[in-house]
């Protein structure tokens, strides 16, 4: 199946709900795209995060193609529309036949066997030619990328062969056929002298022929062999052969309806694919107003990880001026310790800090470019957070404490040495030496098992009970934090 966000089977991860809403991205997109359908197929899909590099350059290398060609994009967005719409009048108009169907098959109605065939003939011949005109839509365009090549090729397999052409002609004579015109039915009898195969002569497409797109017409030797084996009627309006016509008009009907789902289904995914990368147009273009600088991630198999003027996607699109912003540098691991804790005031960065490192991490391993000046970035299987909600309303404090511990021990449960763990203010809710106690001992349960976490905290107690086995940061004046 052609796709435009997924490099054959690679796998995906998992990111719930709540960690793109500790982010704001959600928030951040509603600032960016106005069509609710849009960003919600853009947040679902970054919400499966790519796990493997190759995956990651795939979807980079197509969004650079429509970086430089806009106009693209949208031109090949409103033709796969135009096959969905295509898809979807057709699997209405089969829950509108089901009750016809029986009736011309139970009772012989000749007409509405035909009305059937010719609509499928005619629903099959308008998918063809549409994917005509998305093969020249894509020659009409420079581009570089694997997988805008690959659909490419996908498609000119279908509409460059002659098969194309006979098939638009086959199906243009189904669609203009009427009751007058006379027509050959190939009646198969076996030994027994029953009927086993009847069909319409001279179309040489039979219904237990798999092949497709290469059917092509039978040798000379083998159609007198089949001559051998059958009877053929010249028949015009005999209602002798009522039943036989009707018949072969539902095999014909049946080879029409395969061809057209196999196309229908090897380009489904397309048109939705193009919401993600109409919203991360939508998302560089925003950026580059705000006077942001862009770069797309390089991948490291180290957990070494360096992001070097990273901003806070939220605030840039807020200010709508990436110079309102302030930019820091995070590295990590690259001294072998296993987590961060970034200790400082209220209100002086913590969580903006740590709001931009996971969204860039998010981002990128989406094949987006990210705001920053430089980032090299790890892959990891799963990131999850855990953010303190200090301005929930009736609840009092020994109930958030146990939703946190709660929520702690789910992330607990599901950490591996790949997971990227995201810590806010969590245990603030109870007395501060408890509090800072019950978290080193999680801590140091996430350094064991090597998975990466940074934790923003005021909780200073921190310090003396992680001293030696973290890297620490400080907030400074003008949210600078090193």
């Amino acid at each position: 199946m052609a796709s435009l966000l997924f490099m054959g089977n690679g796998s995906t991860g998992q990111i719930d709900k709540i960690t793109i809403s500790n982010f704001f991205i959600d928030r951040s997109l509603e600032l960016i795209c106005a069509d609710r359908k849009k960003t919600q197929s853009f947040l679902d899909i970054i919400s499966h995060p790519l796990l493997e590099s190759e995956s990651i350059l795939f979807r980079q290398e197509i969004l650079k193609d429509f970086l430089k060609e806009p106009q693209f994009l949208q031109d090949i967005t409103g033709l796969f529309q135009k096959l969905e719409e295509l898809k979807k009048r057709h699997y209405e108009t089969r829950k509108q036949q089901s009750v016809f169907l029986t009736d011309w098959t139970s009772k012989g109605n000749d007409q509405g066997a035909l009305n059937l065939l010719k609509i499928s003939a005619l629903n099959l011949k308008r998918t063809l030619i549409l994917l005509k005109m998305i093969s020249s839509t894509f020659d009409n365009y420079n581009y570089c990328s694997e997988g805008l090549q690959a659909i490419n090729k996908e498609i000119k397999s279908i509409v460059l062969p002659q098969e194309y052409n006979d098939l638009i002609e086959l199906c243009t004579r189904f669609e203009f056929l009427s009751q007058v015109d006379p027509i050959t039915i190939l009646i198969s009898i076996n030994d027994m002298g029953k009927i086993y195969r009847c069909d319409l002569a001279k179309s040489y497409f039979f219904a237990d022929d798999k092949r497709v797109f290469k059917n092509k017409r039978r040798r000379s030797n083998e159609r007198e062999k089949e001559k051998k084996d059958s009877i053929s009627f010249q028949v015009v309006n005999d209602t002798t052969f009522q039943d036989i016509r009707n018949v072969s008009f539902g095999k014909i009907k049946a080879y029409f309806d395969s061809l057209f789902n196999q196309i229908i289904s090897s380009f489904s995914r397309i048109y939705d694919e193009c919401d993600f990368y109409s919203v991360a147009l939508d998302y560089c273009r925003f950026l580059k107003e705000c006077g942001c600088n862009l770069c797309f991630p390089i991948f490291s198999s180290k957990k070494e990880e360096a992001m070097i003027g990273v901003r806070d996607l939220y605030l840039v699109l807020h200010y709508k001026d990436s110079t309102e912003v302030v930019p820091n540098d995070f590295c990590a691991n690259k001294d072998g310790r296993q987590g961060t804790i970034i200790l400082g005031k209220n209100n002086g960065g913590k969580t903006v800090f740590l709001r931009s490192i996971g969204t860039t991490q998010i981002f990128a391993q989406a094949g987006l470019p990210v705001i920053a000046q430089l980032t090299r970035i790890h892959i990891y299987d799963s990131i999850v957070s855990q953010f303190a909600d200090s301005e929930r309303h009736g609840e009092n404090e020994s109930g958030r404490f146990e939703k946190e511990v709660k929520d702690m021990a789910l992330i607990v449960d599901n950490a591996t040495n790949n997971s990227l763990i995201l810590l806010n203010e969590v245990f603030q809710s109870t007395a501060f030496e408890e509090g800072a106690y019950a978290l080193s001992n999680i801590l140091q349960y996430f350094s064991s098992i090597k998975a990466n976490w940074i934790l923003a905290t005021h909780l200073l107690q921190i310090c003396d009970l992680l001293s030696n086995k973290s890297r620490f940061l400080h907030v400074h004046e003008n949210y600078k934090i090193i």
